[in-house]
């Protein structure tokens, strides 16, 4: 009975943080603005740096950077609330990304289209789940990205996240 109750708190215990939560998609609160000057600094960044910005707001697994590749090149780690800006020539591009074998996470690909005077806004997506079957327990992982909005992302960057340098 002892070894029943252990197993049944280790598994509520995994399924408590492991709950399937995507990410917030980049959602500004309604009751703060933060100040002119940050946003104004990140437009800055983004105009001068590049015409891709990939967003990690929130992604799980939490505990591991998420690499980003573009175009079979490493990019950089990103970890939760950090974002990076990289310029690409026109044309279409290959994203992936991918995590530590230990995260058990999935890796994820995709393709963006990069049009001149344009500025993309991608997001990383990830989840987690634990659900128990038959005196088991399954793990389910899923990775993704999801295209940000050009209008409000600038402004939920200066509430979220910080820039991460290219590696």
């Amino acid at each position: 009975m002892k070894k029943i109750l252990s197993a049944s708190a280790a598994l509520l215990l995994l399924s408590g943080c492991a709950t399937p939560v995507m990410t917030t998609v980049m959602g500004v609160p309604e009751t703060e603005t933060p100040p002119q000057s940050k946003i104004d600094t990140i437009l800055a960044n983004i105009s001068e740096a590049g015409n891709l910005v990939i967003v990690r707001e929130y992604a799980e697994p939490t505990a591991w950077p998420a690499n980003v590749f573009i175009n079979g090149d490493k990019l950089a780690s990103l970890g939760q609330k950090q974002y990076l800006v990289t310029r690409l020539e026109p044309g279409t591009h290959e994203l992936k990304i991918s995590w530590p074998v230990m995260s058990g996470q999935t890796t994820a690909n995709t393709q963006v289209n990069i049009v001149e005077g344009e500025t993309h806004y991608i997001g990383l997506l990830g989840s987690s789940s634990a659900s128990s079957f038959g005196g088991g327990t399954q793990f389910e992982m899923s990775a993704g990205f999801v295209k940000l909005s050009t209008e409000t992302t600038p402004t939920a960057l200066a509430y979220c996240c910080e820039m991460k340098a290219l590696d």
